[in-house]
């Protein structure tokens, strides 16, 4: 079981207070916990080590620095964050106070957490990261920040895991390659099951992961279960930071929590590092030695938050006497919320233009659905509040922003984006002000929407489209959040006719979520696009055409049908409004359309795809089953590709879809895609368990049901490790262990060739199975596991003891050549343990395991083979070869001195080419090993080709001088009569 902590607070987390100075309130203790305060920490504290062939730090061979970087830089892409934890990370280090939280880090519960005596932990769990840095390089830490403004969703969450592991650990981008390069052909983004997979596979390379998650409250409320069910099955140390949730308690499963406060120690870093900054005020306290008063009462009156204690001081800066000073601290209120208050009057008292720009911020701030940069802020306050334009004239200097807010807002200097601390506790208060937000920032958006040309946009590469809307402004953020904004003003009158004022503007409107292709949209299917339905209640009446895409009521020449174009209802690339609506997953349009009479609810893209699939393959479960309701729905459609909704679901473990698909009568459970293959078989290939577990529950189905090339679904859930999947199979009583796709291969061999281990354990309790199955080209699974050098699934295999280890393949290959060509120590050790075990056998061509291993230069094998009494190492191939002929050839000095240490060794064999070993390793210029050779007693230095050729004078044709010296050295001792 791995460990847990978990730490939570009312306003912020105690990391990132810790940190940031940020405020940790007051919360109750939970049970049993002896502190009190606002953070948790949880965990059995059970940790789990992972030991894998492969170091975390040592990079492989044979793939350049270069394309490396470029395929983690692709992923990155393909990833598509718009959060950099560790940009974020970098700022929120540069404002912590050194020494901040020592006490938690010291204390036994932290201490407990973190394991091993081996782990250093410098600071809090904000600074885990040097542990990366440190001598142990199987340590991997990774992190990751949830902001209001910047919601995560659990993949989001799981892909930061993953690029933070590629990024610092490049060679491990080689595991990631093969999901990225199916997302890519495929055109489709990897599922969270895809991702909490690959991050399991990840964690096996390091000894010790560790796992921090600030902000778990603020993941989107439909996440939170989510995410605490993928906290559940990860491997590593997991602390994480939040708000007290009552999922956190009872579904995360081995975690304890503790609740803290901010003590006084680190109350009073803070408030000294404050004071040294504000020197004027710094002055007045120790001129009237009242420094050590004043921190008291700020402290006191903090009650432990450090965002109370901040903002004392930050009013406090400009106060120049003592009884302004006191005054000041009379005033303060206790509690955070007058607080606030404070601040705002504080920020009130400034001059009005001040006091202006300075609402403005928090307003943007606190109503805005995203993170906005400081670029973008400085656009939003350069608007004319009459035509909504942005004018580089209103922009104030974007230097002084910051600080008009008193101490309200601050910069991540690393991202660039500005946050607001305490956004819920200001908006009451903003609303007396700016009643009506979210209408004001939707007329904002929308012009400057309209003013960058986005309704009539002529861009067509989605490149250039990102390049705008990056370099712009405010843009990205417009174009993003618009339609949130119009939803929040609710079903308004002026509201209504803003956004369709903006709509009817839309004759080429882009959009980027349709395969990451740029499509020009017109009115309706900016409506889907954006989720509006009241486009639809306002620009249609009852009728539509007869194939359901309803004729528009507009009369401007910009939404009228024009020649040349599709079918009205269609983008440009064949999409009705229904389709997309679906995929973004806007029910309210869903439902508006669908009461259009004669809809075509079967409409297909020019991908052949139907609403009913686009909402089945994405997941939206609501969508899903409203057009289950349809009476006409085709829900077993086919797509170009053949894919059913049923097929896509099941490919992206969407259960809830797929649990509503299988209720519904007439649905084809053993349908198959262009393929070949079935909803199961997509399920097991990903490792759907939720999905496999309700398909066959299914009496119709064919469990060994095969593709195209001859898989089933056992062999694509053994291929990718599915541990949970195979068991799943395993259960059913007509399943065909055996099965063998086109190439011969059955489910074991895959397996093994895979080095899943857990699999093979699953598969070998069947008593049916044919451990000793050959494919087509004679391979059998103990050779492939051979081949891999997969120690734990020779070890399983060979707990049956009615393996045949001595099985030749159509080369005549055995595993143990397979081993030994590898290299793979731990294989070979294994397969010589087995007494009937031939370590002579001889492929086609005559060669031996020994041969091989020589060959390669693998020395531990080499060792291994040798430790066999029943080994024959003058063994020769068809072309006369033997292992010191192939070692000394390859010059492999450490193999040949290990054979001529065998007792009877034929160091002067001859092959069929009429060679010696001497002469092989003279000819090749090894002068180590003809050194070595040549203290071998009884050598035959004069043995001479059928060309009459020796090695002195092979030596000498070839310029081999070092080789000729030696040579010439021995003979000369030789007639000398002192040796060599």
């Amino acid at each position: 079981m791995q460990a847990r902590m978990g730490i939570a607070g009312k306003d912020a987390s105690y990391l990132a207070a810790l940190n940031a100075g940020g405020t940790v309130p007051s919360v109750n203790v939970g049970e049993g916990s002896a502190i009190t305060g606002g953070t948790v920490i949880g965990g059995d504290y059970h940790n789990v080590t992972h030991i894998h062939s492969i170091s975390a730090s040592a990079e492989p061979r044979g793939d350049s620095s270069e394309s490396r970087d470029a395929l983690i830089s692709d992923i990155t892409t393909w990833f598509d964050l718009r959060s950099n934890s560790r940009g974020i990370h970098i700022d929120v280090r540069k404002k912590r106070i050194p020494a901040t939280g020592d006490w938690f880090i010291n204390s036994k519960e932290y201490t407990h957490w973190k394991g091993t005596k081996g782990a250093v932990l410098s600071r809090v769990v904000d600074d885990l990261l040097p542990l990366e840095e440190a001598a142990d390089r199987k340590i991997c830490v990774l992190f990751v920040y949830n902001r209001y403004n910047e919601p995560l969703s659990v993949g989001d969450i799981l892909k930061n895991f993953i690029l933070q592991i590629i990024q610092r650990h490049r060679h491990l981008a080689d595991l990631v390659k093969p999901l990225y390069r199916r997302g890519r052909l495929e055109k489709t983004n990897p599922s969270d099951d895809d991702l909490l997979n690959l991050l399991l596979r990840l964690e096996g390379h390091f000894d010790r992961t560790f796992y921090v998650i600030d902000g778990v409250d603020e993941v989107d409320r439909k996440h939170q279960f989510d995410l605490i069910q993928f906290l559940n099955q990860l491997q590593g140390n997991v602390i994480f930071a939040s708000r007290p949730l009552d999922d956190l308690r009872t579904e995360l499963e081995g975690a304890r929590y503790l609740t803290l406060l901010a003590k006084g120690e680190d109350l009073q870093l803070l408030i000294d590092d404050r004071l040294r900054r504000y020197k004027a005020l710094c002055r007045v306290l120790e001129k009237n030695n009242y420094r050590e008063e004043a921190t008291r009462q700020i402290a006191e009156k903090a009650e432990g938050m450090f965002l109370h204690a901040a903002l004392q001081i930050e009013a406090l800066r400009n106060c120049l006497s003592l009884s302004a000073v006191e005054a000041k601290l009379e005033q303060f209120p206790v509690g955070i919320e007058g607080m606030y208050a404070a601040s705002i009057s504080r920020i009130e008292s400034q001059d009005p233009e001040l006091v202006r720009i300075a609402k403005q911020v928090l307003f943007w701030l606190v109503f805005s659905r995203g993170p906005l940069s400081l670029r973008d802020l400085q656009s939003a306050l350069g608007v004319n509040p009459q035509t909504y334009s942005v004018e580089k004239s209103l922009m104030p200097d974007e230097e002084s922003i910051i600080d008009l807010c008193c101490g309200l807002v601050e910069l991540d200097t690393e991202s660039d984006v500005v946050r607001l601390v305490p956004r819920d506790a200001l908006q009451p208060i903003l609303l007396k002000d700016f009643p009506g937000p979210h209408l004001f920032i939707s007329k904002v958006l929308a012009q400057k929407m309209v003013d960058k040309g986005l309704p009539c946009c002529t861009i067509a590469e989605i490149e250039a489209f990102d390049t705008l809307i990056e370099q712009e402004p405010l843009l990205r953020y417009s174009y993003e959040h618009w339609g949130t904004h119009v939803l929040e003003c609710g079903d308004t009158p002026e509201a209504n006719e803003v956004a369709m004022a903006f709509l009817r503007q839309c004759t080429s409107f882009p959009s980027d979520h349709t395969w990451h292709s740029l499509v020009p949209l017109k009115p309706l299917h900016v409506a889907a696009f954006y989720g509006l339905s009241i486009y639809l209640d306002h620009a249609f009446g009852n009728n539509g055409d007869c194939d359901g895409r309803p004729t528009p009521c507009l009369t401007s020449a910009d939404s009228s049908p024009q020649a040349g174009d599709k079918p009205i209802g269609m983008d440009n690339v064949g999409w009705t409004a229904l389709q997309r609506a679906s995929l973004l997953g806007h029910e309210d349009v869903v439902n508006e359309l669908l009461q259009f009479h004669g809809i075509d609810v079967n409409a297909t893209n020019s991908n052949g795809w139907t609403a009913f699939m686009i909402a089945a393959f994405v997941g939206h479960e609501r969508i899903v089953n409203r057009l289950l309701q349809v009476y006409d729905i085709d829900i077993n459609a086919v797509a170009n590709e053949d894919a059913t909704a049923l097929t896509f679901a099941s490919d992206q473990g969407h259960d809830g879809a797929v649990g509503q698909l299988l209720q519904f009568h007439g649905i084809d459970i053993n349908a198959v895609d262009t393929r070949g293959a079935t909803a199961l078989m997509c399920a097991a290939d990903q490792g759907h368990d939720g999905v496999v577990s309700q398909i066959l529950q299914r009496e119709d189905l064919n469990v060994n049901a095969q593709s195209d090339s001859g898989w089933t679904a056992l062999m694509c859930a053994s291929d990718g490790g599915r541990d949970g999947v195979v068991s799943q199979l395993l259960q059913r009583q007509d399943l065909n262990v055996n099965a063998q796709n086109d190439s011969g291969w059955t489910a074991l061999m895959c397996a093994s060739d895979r080095g899943h281990a857990g699999v093979v354990s699953r598969l070998m309790l069947r008593d049916d199975l044919h451990v000793d199955a050959q494919s087509d080209s004679g391979w059998t699974a103990l050779m492939c596991a051979s081949d891999g050098g997969h120690d734990e699934v020779v070890g399983r295999l060979m707990q049956r003891r009615d393996l045949n280890v001595n099985a030749q393949n159509d080369s005549g290959w055995t595993a143990l050549m397979w081993a030994s060509d590898g290299g793979h120590d731990g294989v070979i050790s294994q397969l010589l343990q087995r007494e009937d075990l031939n370590p002579n056998a001889r492929s086609d061509s005559g060669w031996t395991a020994l041969m091989w291993a020589a060959y390669k230069g693998h020395d531990g094998a080499v060792s291994r083979l040798l430790q066999r009494r029943d080994v024959d190492v003058n063994a020769q191939s068809d072309s006369g070869r033997n292992a010191l002929m192939c070692a000394t050839d390859q010059g492999h000095y450490g193999v040949v001195r290990q054979l001529l240490r065998f007792h009877g060794i034929d160091v002067n064999a001859v092959d069929g080419s009429g060679v010696t070993a001497l002469i092989l390793a003279s000819n090749r210029g090894r002068g180590e090993v003809v050194n070595q050779l040549l203290r071998y007693p009884g050598i035959d230095v004069d043995f001479a080709t059928g060309s009459g050729k020796t090695a002195l004078s092979i030596a000498q044709e070839r310029g081999r001088s070092s080789v000729v010296a030696l040579l010439t050295r021995f003979i000369q001792n030789r007639s000398a009569g002192t040796g060599v």
